[in-house]
């Protein structure tokens, strides 16, 4: 009887070790897991993994700009009434705007997407991601209630040679008889503004930190941004200073700004665990840009005391450098998915960003000229998910 045991003794020995080592795997596996569930950085299953990630975000964001300004409001209603054959102003009339307001476009809040990719490598957890956003706005605006004496006067970018002047001649003025310019304000004024705006990321990433309660991660690679906006401020009604209305009087000036932009990027993710899988995340990055920026002013005018239309068109090219800036704020949600080897993330949070010297606006003076380069910012809410194989 002792030499059967003892002849079971190895067998007993080896199925005890198995047990053992079996159970220690799966102490290890779960251990992995619980350490990883608050941010898990691409890997929620180490060992039977798919390097994919894929991300799609539902953006509701506005955009808003400098150099873009439509009118002021002012009471001053004449100017100086102008002779344009012998260069000089009659009257004496001011020039300068009196308690005046600016009129600023108010632009709408509007949906938009945004699309990604990402592939992390086997080695040391590097990862590939492509993130494109897509962002289109059309706002309307119509004019506000004036108070009597105030009206609208077209900003500098509009064309000041055919500012919607009339066309007069007087008694007193010179014997020559020709005809002078007297400058008009408006009670009318509408306008539209419609941007479209494109942004593709190329980047390359890696964990810098990760510990139970927060992970940072940096990132460097290519940004590139083009876009296109339109404007379109319309006025009509015009009056002198007697405050005599001048019927027909139609002033239009049509803007068209576009930029394309590409340079290096550099930028940091980091994320905080709160609790019961929620954490707080911080994102920032900054690129620097060339491309060319593009200014079209076209600038047309009537008045029922001119038989002929006037117009003007000017377009400016610049070649130049754009500093850009972004920043993210939110919460982030994620849930493992054991059974399929995936973790799901919902992320809701407010993005901005600036896009600085992109638009270079022309002012067609009489002696016409591109003022310095101002910026395009974009804010809003951003509710993006995030599913990882």
């Amino acid at each position: 009887m002792n030499r059967k045991i003892s002849s079971c003794l190895p067998m007993l020995f080896v199925t005890a070790g198995l047990f053992g080592a079996a159970g220690n795997s799966s102490k290890n596996t779960k251990e992995v897991i619980q350490d990883c569930a608050p941010l898990c950085y691409a890997t929620p299953l180490l060992e039977c993994e798919s390097p994919w990630e894929i991300t799609g975000a539902a953006i509701y964001q506005q955009f808003r700009t400098q150099s873009q300004e439509v009118a002021i409001i002012s009471q001053d209603t004449s100017g100086a009434p102008f002779n344009f054959v012998n260069q000089q102003a009659l009257f004496g009339f001011s020039v300068y705007p009196l308690n005046a307001t600016g009129v600023e476009n108010s632009e709408d809040f509007g949906w938009g997407g945004r699309v990604g990719i990402g592939y992390r490598t086997w080695y040391d957890d590097w990862k590939v991601n492509v993130r494109y956003t897509y962002l289109k706005i059309t706002t309307n605006n119509t004019n506000q209630n004036l108070n009597y004496g105030l009206g609208y006067n077209p900003s500098a970018y509009a064309n000041q040679a055919i500012n919607g002047q009339e066309l007069i001649t007087s008694p007193n003025l010179p014997a020559s008889g020709q005809p002078i310019s007297a400058k008009q304000l408006f009670r009318n004024l509408d306008w539209g503004v419609s941007t479209i705006f494109n942004n593709l990321n190329f980047t390359l990433s890696r964990p810098t930190k990760i510990s139970k309660d927060l992970e940072l991660t940096t990132f460097v690679g290519f940004d590139v941004s083009f876009f296109t906006r339109r404007a379109n401020p319309v006025f009509t009604n015009g009056f002198n200073s007697t405050y005599a209305f001048s019927s027909g009087l139609f002033y239009q000036n049509y803007q068209k700004m576009q930029w394309w932009g590409v340079g290096p990027m550099l930028g940091l993710h980091s994320s905080w665990y709160l609790a019961y899988d929620w954490s707080f995340y911080g994102d920032a990055y900054t690129s620097l840009q060339y491309g060319l920026s593009s200014s079209r002013t076209a600038t047309f005018s009537r008045s029922n005391n001119v038989v002929t239309n006037r117009e003007a068109t000017l377009t400016n090219l610049l070649y130049t450098y754009s500093p850009n800036y972004s920043f993210a704020l939110g919460f982030s949600w994620m849930k493992l998915l054991e059974e399929f080897e995936t973790k799901i993330t919902f992320n809701i949070g407010y993005e901005t960003s600036y896009y600085s010297q992109v638009i270079k606006p022309v002012i067609p003076e009489l002696a016409f000229k591109a003022t310095n380069g101002a910026g395009l910012g974009i804010q809003g809410v951003v509710l993006q998910g995030v599913v990882d194989f």
